[in-house]
């Protein structure tokens, strides 16, 4: 049996998810979600049950295991810093296009001005929401709007939950059959938002916090320390957040499968030729193919 989890319908309706998905042209997470869950249903339903988390998580600080704190603490507050310098104070250069959704309409989301470049030591977060984006983001197409920490807590909760279900013993011994007389082949995770371009301090390319890197670590504490995990991405564009984030560690295995970078965003990470270093060299195994 396919075990589906996803959050329930947003409280504002479909109307409300699709004015947040109406900032960005080419990219509709909230219209995603909902495809992906009918076409399961659609395709699987006579094999498959949908579960949904109780509730939202708290906060992001169960990403902590695989990001960095002030990423965590950015995209925790930096809406709210948004807002609060007001229409006046909001560099229209750092306005995304179109409006971030939930009860301010008229308000654009959040992109960077500038950026700051890896490769300078120097460089840091500052004060401003300014520059934490600057530091923190990679491109201007993945925009902070005011719906966005509210969906990550969701997406949070229904990680810890797939997770939990697929290590969960089964409720019978004897048939190895979950509570609803069926066997639990796979736990398959739909949340809003992607996350495998969410490296360990940085976000971009639609992904702002990694769940599979958290998933996999989920996975460590629940089995034991020590355990190796695999994990396997297939997309038109590589995993570079999720590569990046295991790029040393020898107990996680990420093979991604992708367009070659050289035709292809990120373009500047997913060769053939990076596969690991330190303790985990040989444990990225990345799959270049033509476009």
């Amino acid at each position: 049996m396919l075990l589906v989890i996803t959050r329930p319908d947003a409280a504002d309706g479909v109307e409300k998810e699709n004015a947040a998905d109406s900032h960005d042209a080419y990219n509709s997470p909230r219209l995603r979600r909902r495809l992906i869950l009918k076409s399961l249903k659609d395709r699987y339903g006579d094999i498959s049950t949908v579960e949904h988390p109780p509730s939202a998580e708290d906060d992001l600080s169960p990403y902590s295991t695989v990001h960095d704190q002030g990423l965590l603490d950015f995209l925790s507050t930096a809406w709210g810093k948004w807002l609060d310098l007001g229409e006046d104070g909001r560099d229209i250069n750092a306005s995304s296009q179109q409006a971030g959704g939930d009860d301010a309409d008229s308000i654009p989301g959040l992109i960077p001005i500038n950026f700051a470049l890896p490769r300078n030591s120097r460089e840091r977060p500052g004060n401003s929401v300014y520059g934490e984006i600057a530091y923190y983001c990679t491109d201007m197409c993945t925009p902070i709007v005011s719906s966005l920490m509210n969906e990550l807590q969701w997406d949070g909760a229904v990680v810890k939950m797939a997770v939990e279900r697929a290590l969960a013993a089964p409720a019978s011994a004897s048939t190895g059959e979950d509570s609803v007389g069926q066997h639990v082949r796979a736990s398959y995770a739909i949340t809003t938002h992607p996350g495998h371009h969410a490296a360990r301090d940085s976000y971009g390319g639609y992904c702002y916090v990694n769940h599979a890197a958290r998933a996999a670590r989920e996975m460590q504490n629940l089995i034991g320390e020590g355990t190796k995990v695999a994990i396997l991405d297939v997309d038109y564009h590589v995993g570079n957040g999720t590569a990046a984030i295991f790029y040393t560690d020898p107990n996680i295995w990420v093979c991604s499968l992708h367009c070659d970078p050289d035709f292809d965003y990120p373009f500047t990470s997913g060769f053939a030729d990076q596969i690991g270093e330190g303790n985990g060299w040989g444990s990225t195994m990345h799959m270049p193919l033509p476009p």
